[in-house]
């Protein structure tokens, strides 16, 4: 990474430092991580760039939001069946909720 920095010309760095802002707000990452991580790069200090996000995986957020939507898409089939008079125990089988979830979810109806 080191020789990748030194090699950089002085002129470019401007340059790459604006793509990589533009590219961070495209993915809506957080404004004071894109100020870092562009003046990281603008001051050619490109390792500070891979620290700066370390520990952030686009495959573990995809992961997450995956499993929040499914979340609350058994909630929502929950809510519907519970409003159509359905039994319980067809609520669980169908949603995959515990009857505690769904006795929860009942009391906001």
């Amino acid at each position: 990474m080191e020789k990748l920095e030194k090699s950089i010309p002085e002129s470019l760095l401007p340059i790459i430092s604006e793509y990589v802002r533009v590219f961070l707000e495209h993915i809506e990452a957080p404004g004071e991580e894109i100020e870092r991580i562009s003046e990281s790069i603008y001051k050619r200090r490109l390792n500070e760039m891979f620290t700066l996000v370390d520990g952030y995986s686009v495959k573990k957020t995809r992961e997450l939001v995956r499993e929040q939507t499914r979340k609350e898409e058994r909630i929502e089939l929950a809510k519907e069946m519970l409003l159509d008079g359905e039994p319980m125990a067809k609520i669980i089988k169908y949603s995959k909720l515990t009857e505690e979830k769904i006795r929860e979810i009942e009391k906001t109806l």
